[in-house]
């Protein structure tokens, strides 16, 4: 059924498919009317990375790290990083990035991701990361950030 989806939908599907299922846990595709532009799919995509626990630990690895975890290419550009705790004390990093890739009709479009990565989990990293286009991002990031507000992560 899902080579009847439009062409897009089935590159996104085909791109999933090749991903380590140990690491990248869970995909979701926003697929609300207006939120398909410039032949991109909002999406949100959960990680499990049991080797990057230590580099991630510090600004300088967050920016090593964030291309890896969010298998971006090209490497995107950092637009910021900060640190926190959630209101249960786990450790957290927030970082908004973003690149140009062309999409289907050769034309650029300017990508936008926010990731939040969760480090005091018993082992490994967590990380949420939400990737949309730019006109976007004032649509769906504070959806994003409501979203973590009721997420509650055990250290356990």
């Amino acid at each position: 059924d899902a080579f009847t989806l439009p062409p897009e939908m089935q590159t996104f599907l085909l791109s999933v498919q090749n991903k380590d299922p140990n690491t990248f846990r869970l995909f979701a595709v926003d697929t609300l009317n207006g939120h398909f532009q410039d032949g991109f799919f909002t999406n949100m995509n959960y990680i499990w990375d049991a080797q990057n626990a230590a580099l991630l630990k510090n600004d300088d690895g967050l920016k090593a790290g964030i291309t890896q975890l969010a298998d971006a290419a090209p490497e995107p550009e950092i637009l910021s990083i900060s640190n926190a705790a959630t209101s249960s004390g786990i450790s957290v990093a927030f970082i908004e990035a973003k690149y140009t890739v062309k999409n289907a009709s050769g034309q650029d479009i300017v990508i936008l991701q926010k990731q939040v990565v969760f480090f005091s989990v018993k082992t490994g990293t967590v990380a949420i990361t939400v990737t949309t286009v730019e006109g976007l991002k004032n649509n769906i990031f504070p959806v994003f950030d409501a979203m973590l507000e009721t997420i509650k992560v055990s250290a356990q």
